[in-house]
């Protein structure tokens, strides 16, 4: 996992090959995108949305397998919980069209992320996004695992 704010994106660009495109279109946001973006088809796309968290208690740790999240706040903050995914059970069955499962552990650490940040989450780790409960604009990007 990496938090960091976006003006340090250039550090990440050769940890994937499309990075380099992902971090292109985040730094071209206006804080008034919404919608879905495909960039490269189903190896690079985004959506954008307004929304409010769900609080601590409902926020479920996930995990993929075929993609790396990344998840950018453009306006407000959320809060996300996180937790190695080697250490967790089997959890839910995996959703192979949705690329996600749910485990049952308790979150690790629990951070902040406020605008202007964004959080990689590779396939590792379980993360519990949508934990705080406040608005917020978030863009969710998937990067398909190479």
């Amino acid at each position: 996992m990496i938090i960091d704010h976006i003006s340090n994106y250039k550090r990440y660009l050769n940890l994937h090959p499309a990075f380099a495109k992902a971090f292109e279109f985040l730094t071209g946001l206006k804080e008034d995108s919404r919608g879905s973006f495909p960039i490269d088809g189903k190896s690079l796309y985004a959506s954008i949305a307004e929304v409010t968290g769900r609080g601590m208690e409902a926020a479920r740790l996930e995990v993929h397998k075929e993609y790396i999240d990344i998840q950018y706040i453009l306006n407000g903050a959320d809060y996300i919980g996180w937790a190695s995914a080697e250490q967790s059970d089997p959890g839910t069955e995996y959703d192979a069209e949705k690329d996600y499962r749910f485990v049952n552990i308790t979150p690790s650490a629990w951070f902040n992320v406020p605008k202007a940040h964004f959080v990689i989450f590779f396939p590792e780790d379980a993360h519990a996004p949508l934990a705080g409960d406040k608005a917020m604009a978030k863009v969710f990007m998937k990067v398909k695992t190479v």
